[in-house]
């Protein structure tokens, strides 16, 4: 059948709300979602989840050292069936808990001839600021994983060129079909599968879904504290929280008590009193006049979108399932298309569903103990994983050469922007003079750049990149 863009979809798409389970980029082909079931006849096709997240958990467990102990049981379990059929194991390995947390279980159950861990690193020559609550590079903590498990072949990857999918966005549309979510780290994650493919390996383990299962930092633990009644520990939990993260007990309860736990509506109205544009600065490459004419906004009203992307109601335990099993379904498209496009499965230990499903009954103030975040990943892996990753409170920064990999790109991008006026869609759905604007008004430096990331990296990186894949399906590539 002939493909024409879904244009609400892709707009969706464009400011990251992947709320959709069924609509794709294309008008009249639907996904089977997950964990769903379909059936066709003559008369009509229904839909029917045939699994519920939570039904298999069982009553909950009297100790807390038994959900540690069961944790790890299912995480080897989970880890142990990716490498059933996989004598030689690649594993995206970085300094966070998860990846590092599957490199170490495979290590340590020996069930593979050899084990190689790929990881990225920045180029010798960086030196860029990342702020107090990130750390810009993972070749320590990644020297610590390896000197605990010797068993780690530990396979440094420091890209300093541009990747051809980055030079020729058409060749990741040619294997995907798709845009990129992220097409700033597009080419950095390029050389990462290239360097996988040539080695021979048939998949990939990585560290995915762990945010919202193993790894989950405990967000909703003082709304599950204040809704048990008590009081004391609510407020020794408070006053941690606020000591730990170097907010005031004031900001402390009211982003992570008032906000989660007031209706949405009222929510998207505070946003606006504080002059807040919806999904900044993701909506800043989508045309405003696009947004009114197919009432956008009503839409992600009725979605449930928060295009501040916050946390909101009081049970974490829907909150995250929905993230785990439901949410992004394009994600779950690229991931199983990974060998067709890339040689090389795509598997993630962490979204095994007995592990994933067990982890929705832990409580949820084990995950933030004494104001600490994923304070139970660090108990269950304290077995398996070095003090440098489970003592380490920042996170990894992301991209961090991601102007100078844009900088090397900047003539290209300023004649994809004048060529994309030819396209009637690409016109009207994105605001090119908005991107034209942030052309002329181009970084001098990375240092200069790093505070307009979201406007570069994100809101012009992603238009771009969106009006590239229209004008590829508008020419007959799809």
């Amino acid at each position: 059948m002939p493909r024409a863009i879904d244009d609400v979809t892709l707009a969706n798409f464009m400011i990251v709300n992947l709320t959709e389970p069924r609509r794709t980029f294309y008008r009249g082909i639907e996904r089977v979602s997950s964990r769903t079931l379909v059936t066709i006849d003559r008369r009509n096709v229904t839909h029917r989840h045939y699994w519920e997240p939570g039904s298999g958990t069982g009553p909950p467990m009297r100790r807390a050292g038994d959900y540690i102990a069961r944790t790890r049981e299912l995480l080897d379990q989970a880890v142990a069936a990716t490498l059933a059929d996989t004598p030689h194991v690649a594993i995206a390995t970085s300094g966070g808990l998860d990846s590092s947390a599957i490199a170490a279980t495979a290590a340590r159950l020996g069930r593979a001839d050899k084990i190689t861990c790929y990881s990225l690193v920045l180029p010798p020559d960086t030196h860029i600021d990342v702020g107090p609550h990130h750390y810009p590079d993972e070749r320590g903590k990644v020297d610590a994983l390896a000197r605990l498990h010797p068993g780690l072949d530990v396979r440094y990857l420091a890209p300093d060129a541009l990747h051809p999918f980055e030079r020729d966005d058409t060749r990741h549309f040619a294997g995907a079909g798709v845009p990129a979510l992220s097409p700033a780290i597009l080419g950095t994650y390029g050389f990462l599968h290239d360097a996988v493919a040539a080695a021979g390996h048939g998949a990939l383990l990585t560290g995915s879904f762990g945010n919202h299962g193993l790894s989950w930092s405990g967000r909703f633990s003082l709304l599950a504290l204040l809704r048990s009644g008590s009081a004391a520990a609510f407020g020794r939990e408070l006053c941690a929280v606020s000591r730990q993260s170097g907010r005031g007990l004031a900001r402390t309860l009211a982003g992570d008590v008032v906000m989660p736990a007031i209706p949405a509506g009222l929510r998207r109205s505070m946003q606006r009193w504080r002059g807040r544009r919806a999904g900044m600065p993701f909506t800043r490459a989508l045309n405003p006049a696009f947004i009114a004419e197919h009432d956008l906004s009503r839409q992600w009203r009725s979605q449930g979108f928060d295009p501040w992307f916050g946390v909101s109601g009081w049970n974490a335990a829907r909150h995250r399932a929905r993230l785990l099993f439901d949410h992004n379904q394009c994600a779950r498209d690229m991931q199983a298309m990974s060998l067709a496009m890339r040689g090389h499965e795509m598997r993630a230990p962490l979204g095994d569903r007995r592990l994933a499903d067990f982890l929705l009954s832990v409580p949820e103030p084990m995950f933030r103990r004494n104001g600490v975040p994923r304070a139970f990943a660090r108990e269950v892996l304290a077995d398996r994983l070095p003090p440098e990753i489970l003592n380490e409170r920042r996170r990894g920064a992301q991209a961090v050469t991601w102007y100078r990999r844009l900088d090397a790109r900047r003539p290209d991008i300023a004649a994809d922007l004048d060529r994309l006026e030819a396209s009637p869609l690409a016109r009207r759905m994105i605001d090119l003079p908005h991107l034209k604007q942030l052309m002329a008004q181009w970084p001098a430096d990375e240092h200069a750049a790093s505070p307009q990331m979201a406007s570069y990296a994100l809101a012009l990186s992603r238009g771009v990149h969106i009006g590239r894949f229209i004008r590829w399906v508008e020419n007959g590539s799809a």
